[in-house]
């Protein structure tokens, strides 16, 4: 037998990555189809800053009031590891650097591109391309799963009608439109939720040191900024807590898969508790809660692992655990008191930890 010469091997693996090339170009041609594409391989020309030519192969073009709307273009099967924005136009010219480039500085440059590369679909807006952002589908995940609901998902964000409709605005843009509306929603009633928990949080500290400490809180403008400041770093605390347990042991922050922690330490478990009805004068002036945090604070500050702090022997001195601060803040000295809307005493001893309802005249905008 005589050995295979390297001519030949060269020529096998061409003939190899043309059978494979061919072979995306009949995909890419049957999922336009399904798309409501036309297939039409064309040649379009773009010119980079320098007003060199670059020639950019398109499967479909659609235009709109006689402009360009979206190019459909392509490339072969790649490796696993490969980038498929990386795939060479020409040589020393990728796709990235057409889009990074001279095809969205043209005068008219088309709004949308819809880049088939191998089994991927990659929808890439215009405006969302200099932010990172665009859309993309596994289509080889897509048929390996059979589900229906996501084969629809994808007509519905990919489908000419929807990317080009005859008239009217993108349906793409209306949910954009509303995702912005619904998001400034969310964010104006996070910024109330966070000034009416400062408020509180402020008002148990003004409680204590007026009541225990027997000091004047009045006209000290030196105490209500460092107040507003430290209820901020103190509702910062939960909020990196409230992260930390949403995201499960991903984090590696605190012990969420020990049994004692989520049902002893956790906020989960302290909010369940906090719904317990007080009836107590001992109850609704009790500090569980404020202890309960200190404790959770602590675990996290210091850690959980071996030489360190072990379940069940979490420090519960005042200030001693700040997540986001070494400082000992006046909201966590001061030990708040459970509020007296009457939401429930956790435990029959009556210590729980909550604030009052007061308005802190502290808190200043």
């Amino acid at each position: 037998m005589r050995p295979t010469s390297r001519g030949s091997v060269a020529r096998a693996a061409a003939a190899k990555e043309a059978e494979r090339a061919e072979l995306a170009k009949e995909l890419h041609a049957t999922v336009l189809d399904a798309l409501g594409y036309v297939y039409a391989p064309e040649v379009e020309s773009v010119d980079d800053d320098d007003g060199k030519p670059l020639a950019v192969p398109t499967y479909a073009t659609v235009t709109r009031d006689g402009k360009a709307w979206l190019w459909a273009i392509g490339a072969p099967f790649g490796g696993e590891e490969d980038d498929p924005f990386e795939h060479e136009l020409e040589p020393g010219r990728s796709v990235r650097d057409l889009l990074d480039g001279p095809l969205f500085r043209q005068e008219a440059p088309p709004r949308w591109v819809l880049y088939l590369a191998g089994s991927d679909v990659f929808l890439v807006d215009r405006h969302k391309w200099p932010q990172g952002k665009l859309l993309s589908f596994a289509l080889g995940e897509l048929f390996a799963r059979r589900n229906e609901t996501a084969f629809e998902v994808l007509a519905a964000l990919l489908h000419r009608s929807v990317l080009a409709p005859g008239d009217g605005a993108c349906l793409l843009d209306t949910l954009d439109e509303a995702s912005h509306k619904h998001a400034y929603g969310v964010s104006t009633d996070l910024e109330r939720g966070a000034r009416e928990a400062i408020e509180e949080l402020a008002n148990e500290a003004i409680f204590h040191i007026r009541t225990v400490q027997k000091r004047g809180v009045f006209e000290n403008d030196v105490l209500a900024d460092q107040l507003k400041r430290e209820c901020m770093v103190y509702l910062y605390r939960l909020l990196f807590l409230f992260y930390v347990e949403a995201r499960g042991g991903e984090a590696g922050v605190a012990p969420m898969a020990s049994d004692a922690f989520r049902s002893g330490y956790s906020l989960d478990a302290l909010r369940e508790l906090e719904l317990v009805q007080l009836t107590t004068k001992e109850a609704q002036e009790g500090t569980y809660l404020h202890e309960s945090l200190e404790r959770l604070f602590a675990i996290v500050n210091r850690g959980y692992g071996k030489g360190q702090m072990v379940l069940g022997e979490a420090s519960s001195t005042p200030g001693s655990a700040a997540v986001l601060d070494e400082d000992d803040p006046i909201a966590a000295r001061e030990p708040s008191r459970r509020d007296l809307h009457d939401r429930g005493d956790p435990r029959a001893d009556g210590r729980t930890g909550q604030t009052r309802g007061m308005k802190c005249f502290l808190i200043r905008s």
